[in-house]
């Protein structure tokens, strides 16, 4: 059963467009995980054009690539160090791709 999540009144844009929106999350199992494929297709549900920057090995990236989200790749670790410039390299890059109207950040190290 998919929960429905609330529809705050997004309109389509000029053009006939949805807002599109961006969810990028390091944790893509347990809570997080969950929580972001719920919204990823509650929002593909109602007909958003929604991108994922996460890990593209994971099964929240199959799971939401099934689902009609395009999945940008960004393998970040949850540890802070050395490879946080690329990470951020590589957000950037995945931001510039997908051309959002909205980023959503999920937990502490996208958020």
């Amino acid at each position: 059963m998919l929960i429905r999540p609330l529809d705050l009144g997004w309109r389509r844009q000029a053009g006939g467009r949805s807002p599109a929106v961006l969810h990028v999350t390091q944790p893509v199992t347990e809570g997080v995980g969950n929580f972001v494929a719920l919204l990823v297709a509650g929002q593909i549900e109602l007909d958003r054009r929604v991108g994922l920057a996460c890990d593209p090995r994971s099964e929240l990236a199959e799971n939401a690539a099934a689902a009609g989200a395009t999945v940008l790749p960004w393998p970040a670790r949850r540890e802070p160090g050395a490879g946080l410039i690329t990470e951020l390299a590589g957000l950037r890059r995945a931001v510039a791709r997908f051309e959002p109207d909205i980023v959503h950040l999920h937990s502490s190290k996208a958020g």
